[in-house]
């Protein structure tokens, strides 16, 4: 991940973009699931919809977290009542089922190779 950060970073547009806090927010992020989550509520929206959609998401679980056992057995249309399109619903659905059956472990994923 450093080494990809250290690569971008060269590019003088990125560089400016990652002295801003994005690196910092790649790095310190060790929770893989729901990160991954996010990104797809994010995809193809705007920053304030995207925002306002995964807030809605969130406040569906307990403590605000998505626990992929409840995401697998929640109904689409749940999804669909927050902002979710059917199709992102269903992606939220197979990464929350892929963490079940193989656990994303930024730990692991960090330390295999390229």
């Amino acid at each position: 991940m450093k080494e990809a950060l250290l690569h971008l970073s060269k590019d003088k547009k990125l560089k400016k973009i990652l002295t801003r806090g994005l690196q910092r927010v790649v790095m310190e992020s060790s929770d893989l699931y729901p990160s991954l989550l996010k990104a797809i509520a994010g995809q193809q929206l705007s920053v304030k919809a995207a925002n306002t959609i995964w807030n809605r998401f969130l406040d569906l679980f307990d403590n605000r977290y998505p626990d992929a056992k409840i995401v697998v057995e929640t109904p689409l249309e749940v999804f669909r009542s927050v902002g979710f399109s059917y199709q992102k619903g269903g992606y939220l659905k197979n990464i929350a089922q892929f963490h079940i059956d193989h656990a994303l472990d930024y730990g692991v994923l960090k330390n295999l190779n390229d």
